[in-house]
């Protein structure tokens, strides 16, 4: 499968699983959109990348828990790249004294992110199909 040319929206990708999604995408000719609220981390990651990859990657401030910020996340990329065939949902939190936050990242956001791509993805509205990916820890 041919995966040059095609552009991804990563949740949570400044660091860990994301960044390494974001390096393995980049590294197959993909155009990367690092979506994440670590904005100092996003920095380092693109600092660390090499001249081939660095006009195929863009950073969207974006707190997934957000329906209008990651609405936005979605505008830009097909704004910048012209169009989304992949949405890796992999933003996650784990904290137990704000139960809340964890059920508004790791569970809406991912149906949230999911019906997006399907909306913008969808051949029928001048998407060009595409893949969901949705990761999750144990400790999320």
């Amino acid at each position: 499968m041919d995966f040059s040319g095609k552009v991804a929206l990563i949740t949570g990708g400044a660091q860990g699983i994301g960044r390494a999604y974001a390096n393995a995408l980049l590294d197959i000719g993909m155009k990367v959109c690092v979506s994440d609220i670590l904005e100092d981390k996003v920095k380092e990651f693109k600092d660390s990348l090499p001249a081939i990859h660095k006009d195929n990657v863009i950073f969207h401030k974006c707190d997934v828990s957000s329906l209008t910020d990651f609405k936005r996340a979605f505008k830009r990329v097909i704004s910048e790249f012209g169009r989304i065939d992949m949405l890796i949902n992999n933003a996650g939190v784990f904290d137990e004294k704000n139960y809340m936050k964890c059920i508004e990242v790791n569970f809406i956001a991912v149906v949230n992110g999911t019906l997006l791509a399907f909306e913008h993805m969808d051949i029928n509205k001048n998407g060009h199909g595409g893949y969901v990916i949705n990761t999750a820890s144990e400790a999320g």
